[in-house]
Protein backbone atom coordinates (compact mmCIF):
# COMPACT_ATOMS: atom_id res chain seq x y z
CA UNK A 1 0.00 0.00 0.00
CA UNK A 2 2.77 2.02 1.04
CA UNK A 3 5.42 3.27 -1.52
CA UNK A 4 8.19 5.37 0.13
CA UNK A 5 8.56 8.90 -1.79
CA UNK A 6 8.94 12.40 -1.03
CA UNK A 7 5.13 13.44 -1.83
CA UNK A 8 2.44 11.59 0.79
CA UNK A 9 -0.83 11.69 -0.55
CA UNK A 10 -4.02 10.10 1.46
CA UNK A 11 -7.20 9.06 -0.90
CA UNK A 12 -10.28 9.07 0.96
CA UNK A 13 -12.93 6.77 -0.50
CA UNK A 14 -16.42 7.39 0.76
CA UNK A 15 -18.59 4.16 0.16
CA UNK A 16 -22.28 3.34 -0.19
CA UNK A 17 -23.22 0.44 -1.63
CA UNK A 18 -20.69 0.61 -4.18
CA UNK A 19 -19.86 -3.40 -4.39
CA UNK A 20 -20.06 -2.55 -8.34
CA UNK A 21 -17.36 0.01 -8.61
CA UNK A 22 -14.88 0.04 -5.48
CA UNK A 23 -12.54 -2.69 -6.61
CA UNK A 24 -11.77 -0.61 -9.75
CA UNK A 25 -11.73 2.88 -7.89
CA UNK A 26 -9.30 1.40 -5.48
CA UNK A 27 -6.94 -0.12 -8.40
CA UNK A 28 -6.98 3.30 -9.67
CA UNK A 29 -5.73 4.81 -6.95
CA UNK A 30 -2.91 1.71 -6.11
CA UNK A 31 -1.82 2.08 -9.89
CA UNK A 32 -0.60 5.54 -8.74
CA UNK A 33 3.61 6.08 -9.14
CA UNK A 34 6.29 8.12 -7.13
CA UNK A 35 4.09 8.88 -4.62
CA UNK A 36 4.06 7.48 -0.73
CA UNK A 37 0.08 6.49 -0.63
CA UNK A 38 -2.80 5.80 2.13
CA UNK A 39 -5.90 4.81 0.87
CA UNK A 40 -8.98 5.33 3.30
CA UNK A 41 -12.12 3.44 2.53
CA UNK A 42 -14.94 4.51 4.60
CA UNK A 43 -18.15 2.87 4.26
CA UNK A 44 -21.17 4.47 5.23
CA UNK A 45 -24.02 1.69 6.25
CA UNK A 46 -23.75 -0.32 3.27
CA UNK A 47 -25.83 -2.68 2.41
CA UNK A 48 -24.86 -4.96 -0.54
CA UNK A 49 -21.36 -6.85 -0.07
CA UNK A 50 -19.20 -3.44 -0.40
CA UNK A 51 -17.85 -4.53 3.74
CA UNK A 52 -17.20 -7.83 2.67
CA UNK A 53 -14.95 -6.42 -0.65
CA UNK A 54 -13.72 -3.50 1.40
CA UNK A 55 -12.44 -6.29 4.76
CA UNK A 56 -11.30 -8.40 1.73
CA UNK A 57 -9.13 -5.23 0.52
CA UNK A 58 -7.73 -4.15 3.89
CA UNK A 59 -6.86 -7.92 5.20
CA UNK A 60 -4.60 -7.75 1.54
CA UNK A 61 -2.84 -4.39 2.72
CA UNK A 62 -4.41 -2.42 0.54
CA UNK A 63 -6.62 0.14 1.96
CA UNK A 64 -7.36 0.93 5.47
CA UNK A 65 -11.14 0.78 6.39
CA UNK A 66 -13.20 2.00 8.84
CA UNK A 67 -16.74 2.44 9.26
CA UNK A 68 -18.94 5.10 10.10
CA UNK A 69 -22.68 5.55 11.41
CA UNK A 70 -25.79 5.25 9.02
CA UNK A 71 -27.03 7.92 7.16
CA UNK A 72 -24.71 10.71 8.20
CA UNK A 73 -23.46 11.31 4.20
CA UNK A 74 -20.31 11.48 1.78
CA UNK A 75 -19.38 14.96 3.33
CA UNK A 76 -18.87 13.15 7.28
CA UNK A 77 -17.47 9.83 5.88
CA UNK A 78 -14.91 11.79 3.77
CA UNK A 79 -13.84 14.20 7.00
CA UNK A 80 -13.41 10.87 8.87
CA UNK A 81 -10.82 9.49 6.57
CA UNK A 82 -9.51 12.85 6.84
CA UNK A 83 -9.50 12.59 11.02
CA UNK A 84 -6.87 9.52 10.26
CA UNK A 85 -5.03 10.91 6.87
CA UNK A 86 -1.62 11.14 7.40
CA UNK A 87 -0.86 12.75 4.30
CA UNK A 88 0.35 16.38 3.50
CA UNK A 89 -2.03 16.13 -0.19
CA UNK A 90 -5.46 14.62 0.03
CA UNK A 91 -7.72 13.11 -2.73
CA UNK A 92 -11.11 12.73 -2.28
CA UNK A 93 -12.23 9.65 -4.78
CA UNK A 94 -16.21 8.74 -5.21
CA UNK A 95 -16.42 5.36 -4.94
CA UNK A 96 -18.01 5.19 -8.79
CA UNK A 97 -14.84 7.31 -10.18
CA UNK A 98 -11.39 6.16 -11.60
CA UNK A 99 -8.07 8.06 -10.84
CA UNK A 100 -6.14 8.62 -14.11
CA UNK A 101 -2.26 7.72 -14.60
CA UNK A 102 -0.20 9.95 -12.72
CA UNK A 103 -2.74 11.97 -11.58
CA UNK A 104 -1.31 12.67 -7.86
CA UNK A 105 2.30 12.59 -8.47
CA UNK A 106 1.72 15.28 -11.73
CA UNK A 107 -1.10 17.39 -9.15
CA UNK A 108 0.89 16.95 -6.29
CA UNK A 109 3.80 18.29 -7.59
CA UNK A 110 1.87 21.81 -9.04
CA UNK A 111 0.81 22.37 -5.39
CA UNK A 112 4.48 22.22 -4.23
CA UNK A 113 6.01 24.63 -6.99
CA UNK A 114 2.96 27.11 -6.46
CA UNK A 115 2.58 27.00 -3.26
CA UNK A 116 -1.37 25.93 -3.63
CA UNK A 117 -3.58 25.32 -1.28
CA UNK A 118 -5.95 22.71 -3.96
CA UNK A 119 -5.79 22.20 -7.65
CA UNK A 120 -8.80 22.47 -9.43
CA UNK A 121 -8.32 19.98 -12.20
CA UNK A 122 -9.88 18.41 -15.80
CA UNK A 123 -12.19 15.59 -16.03
CA UNK A 124 -13.60 13.23 -18.09
CA UNK A 125 -17.40 12.91 -17.88
CA UNK A 126 -19.78 9.46 -18.70
CA UNK A 127 -23.37 10.06 -18.25
CA UNK A 128 -25.77 7.78 -17.79
CA UNK A 129 -26.04 6.91 -21.22
CA UNK A 130 -22.99 6.24 -21.95
CA UNK A 131 -21.58 9.53 -23.57
CA UNK A 132 -18.41 11.32 -22.48
CA UNK A 133 -17.09 14.84 -22.57
CA UNK A 134 -14.18 16.59 -21.70
CA UNK A 135 -13.99 19.13 -19.05
CA UNK A 136 -11.56 21.84 -18.19
CA UNK A 137 -11.34 24.57 -15.36
CA UNK A 138 -11.96 27.98 -16.00
CA UNK A 139 -8.70 29.96 -14.64
CA UNK A 140 -10.80 33.04 -13.68
CA UNK A 141 -11.76 31.43 -9.77
CA UNK A 142 -14.74 32.94 -9.27
CA UNK A 143 -16.20 33.09 -12.05
CA UNK A 144 -15.27 29.15 -12.30
CA UNK A 145 -16.85 28.61 -9.21
CA UNK A 146 -20.12 30.46 -9.95
CA UNK A 147 -19.84 28.28 -13.54
CA UNK A 148 -19.47 24.78 -11.80
CA UNK A 149 -16.21 25.03 -13.88
CA UNK A 150 -13.71 24.48 -10.79
CA UNK A 151 -13.05 20.66 -11.41
CA UNK A 152 -15.29 18.06 -9.58
CA UNK A 153 -14.18 16.06 -6.38
CA UNK A 154 -12.50 13.39 -7.64
CA UNK A 155 -10.79 15.59 -9.85
CA UNK A 156 -9.26 17.88 -7.44
CA UNK A 157 -6.04 17.72 -4.66
CA UNK A 158 -6.50 19.44 -1.56
CA UNK A 159 -3.22 20.26 0.85
CA UNK A 160 -4.50 18.81 4.27
CA UNK A 161 -3.99 21.87 6.32
CA UNK A 162 -5.95 24.27 4.25
CA UNK A 163 -9.03 21.73 4.73
CA UNK A 164 -8.43 20.89 9.04
CA UNK A 165 -8.48 24.60 8.80
CA UNK A 166 -11.93 24.61 7.76
CA UNK A 167 -12.96 21.96 9.41
CA UNK A 168 -13.47 19.89 6.52
CA UNK A 169 -16.85 19.53 4.78
CA UNK A 170 -20.14 21.14 5.63
CA UNK A 171 -22.54 18.26 6.51
CA UNK A 172 -25.26 20.26 6.10
CA UNK A 173 -24.27 20.64 2.51
CA UNK A 174 -26.31 18.01 0.83
CA UNK A 175 -25.57 19.04 -2.97
CA UNK A 176 -23.08 20.90 -4.46
CA UNK A 177 -20.49 19.81 -1.89
CA UNK A 178 -17.32 20.18 -3.24
CA UNK A 179 -17.92 23.69 -4.35
CA UNK A 180 -19.38 24.83 -1.26
CA UNK A 181 -15.52 24.24 0.35
CA UNK A 182 -13.83 25.71 -2.50
CA UNK A 183 -15.68 28.89 -2.01
CA UNK A 184 -14.80 28.71 1.72
CA UNK A 185 -11.16 27.80 0.50
CA UNK A 186 -11.53 30.75 -1.37
CA UNK A 187 -12.88 33.17 0.59
CA UNK A 188 -10.33 32.25 3.42
CA UNK A 189 -7.69 33.27 1.31
CA UNK A 190 -6.16 29.60 0.20
CA UNK A 191 -4.63 29.90 -3.21
CA UNK A 192 -5.86 27.63 -6.21
CA UNK A 193 -3.56 26.32 -8.91
CA UNK A 194 -4.89 24.63 -11.77
CA UNK A 195 -4.27 21.14 -13.97
CA UNK A 196 -5.94 20.89 -17.17
CA UNK A 197 -4.40 17.28 -18.02
CA UNK A 198 -7.13 15.30 -17.50
CA UNK A 199 -6.86 13.59 -14.21
CA UNK A 200 -10.02 11.55 -13.43
CA UNK A 201 -12.85 9.95 -14.80
CA UNK A 202 -16.14 10.80 -13.56
CA UNK A 203 -19.11 8.20 -14.07
CA UNK A 204 -22.96 9.36 -13.06
CA UNK A 205 -24.20 7.03 -10.44
CA UNK A 206 -28.19 6.97 -11.14
CA UNK A 207 -28.34 6.74 -7.64
CA UNK A 208 -25.93 9.64 -6.20
CA UNK A 209 -27.31 12.60 -5.28
CA UNK A 210 -26.78 14.40 -7.99
CA UNK A 211 -29.29 12.28 -9.43
CA UNK A 212 -31.27 12.23 -6.99
CA UNK A 213 -33.42 14.80 -5.26
CA UNK A 214 -33.24 17.23 -8.50
CA UNK A 215 -35.77 19.54 -7.03
CA UNK A 216 -33.73 20.42 -3.50
CA UNK A 217 -30.28 20.14 -5.89
CA UNK A 218 -31.56 22.69 -7.64
CA UNK A 219 -32.55 25.22 -4.97
CA UNK A 220 -29.59 24.67 -2.52
CA UNK A 221 -27.30 25.24 -6.27
CA UNK A 222 -29.20 28.88 -6.45
CA UNK A 223 -28.64 29.42 -2.62
CA UNK A 224 -24.86 29.08 -2.97
CA UNK A 225 -24.04 31.20 -6.19
CA UNK A 226 -26.12 34.02 -4.17
CA UNK A 227 -24.13 33.46 -1.27
CA UNK A 228 -20.96 33.91 -3.08
CA UNK A 229 -22.52 36.74 -5.32
CA UNK A 230 -23.04 38.56 -1.87
CA UNK A 231 -19.67 37.86 -0.26
CA UNK A 232 -18.23 39.70 -3.70
CA UNK A 233 -20.15 42.28 -3.69
CA UNK A 234 -19.56 43.08 0.06
CA UNK A 235 -15.58 42.44 -1.31
CA UNK A 236 -16.08 45.28 -3.48
CA UNK A 237 -14.37 42.15 -5.75
CA UNK A 238 -18.10 41.72 -7.67
CA UNK A 239 -17.77 42.81 -11.88
CA UNK A 240 -20.61 43.30 -14.42
CA UNK A 241 -19.10 39.71 -15.78
CA UNK A 242 -19.95 37.76 -12.77
CA UNK A 243 -23.06 39.65 -12.19
CA UNK A 244 -24.10 38.43 -15.81
CA UNK A 245 -23.34 34.79 -15.74
CA UNK A 246 -25.16 34.71 -11.98
CA UNK A 247 -28.17 35.60 -13.80
CA UNK A 248 -27.65 32.74 -16.21
CA UNK A 249 -26.85 30.15 -14.43
CA UNK A 250 -29.94 31.11 -11.87
CA UNK A 251 -32.05 31.40 -14.96
CA UNK A 252 -30.95 28.07 -15.90
CA UNK A 253 -31.76 26.75 -12.60
CA UNK A 254 -34.99 28.35 -12.12
CA UNK A 255 -36.22 26.67 -15.34
CA UNK A 256 -35.67 23.36 -14.10
CA UNK A 257 -37.13 24.48 -10.79
CA UNK A 258 -40.17 25.63 -12.40
CA UNK A 259 -40.38 22.09 -14.18
CA UNK A 260 -39.52 20.07 -11.11
CA UNK A 261 -42.60 22.05 -8.53
CA UNK A 262 -45.09 24.41 -8.69
CA UNK A 263 -42.59 26.41 -5.96
CA UNK A 264 -42.34 30.45 -6.20
CA UNK A 265 -39.87 31.88 -8.42
CA UNK A 266 -36.71 32.72 -6.46
CA UNK A 267 -35.57 36.13 -8.19
CA UNK A 268 -31.72 36.35 -8.59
Amino acid sequence: MTKRQSLCVSVIIPCFNAQASISDAVASATRQQNVDLQIICVNDHSTDTTPQILSSLASQGEIEYLDVEQGQGAANARNQGLEIARGEYIQFLDADDLLLENKLCRQGGILTQNNADFIAGAYQYQNLGGDCSMHYPDNDHWHGLIASKLGRTSANLFRKSALVALGGWSVRQKSSQEYELMYRLLKNNHKLAFDNQTGALITANPGSISQTNLLDNSWRFIELRTRIINYLKATGELTPAHLALYSKVCQRSREEVAHLSEKPEMVC
